[in-house]
């Protein structure tokens, strides 16, 4: 979280000239609800299944970017099928550079 996945994801796509997907907002719209609602209402372990059948959708296609949540990758078989069809990169940022990036979403979703 506050990485900058879906930033950069965005911008990589552009410039590829490809389409991107955020298996989070993919999540969200098959679900109908937001992430927090999912963990709140259904708890993880729920959310985890969703998410590896999106992971395991979208790893299939060809010529995607694809941004997937930071917990995603614990998942050994998610990892495997982000590896076997393309790059994974890993971003990172300072913890002072992630809270702030977290507190203006926190702020801007008030």
């Amino acid at each position: 979280m506050g990485t900058g996945k879906t930033s950069t994801g965005r911008v990589l796509a552009r410039k590829l000239e490809t389409r991107f997907i955020d298996t989070d907002k993919l999540i969200e719209k098959e679900a109908g609800i937001v992430i927090r609602e999912i963990f709140d209402k259904s708890g993880e372990p729920h959310f985890r299944r969703l998410e590896r059948e999106i992971v395991k959708k979208v790893s299939a296609e060809n010529g995607i970017v694809i941004a997937v949540g930071g917990g995603a990758i614990v998942n050994p078989a998610n990892l495997a099928d982000l590896k076997r069809r393309g790059i994974v990169v890993s971003l990172t940022a300072t913890p002072e550079v992630i809270l702030s990036r977290v507190e203006k979403n926190a702020e801007a979703c008030l």
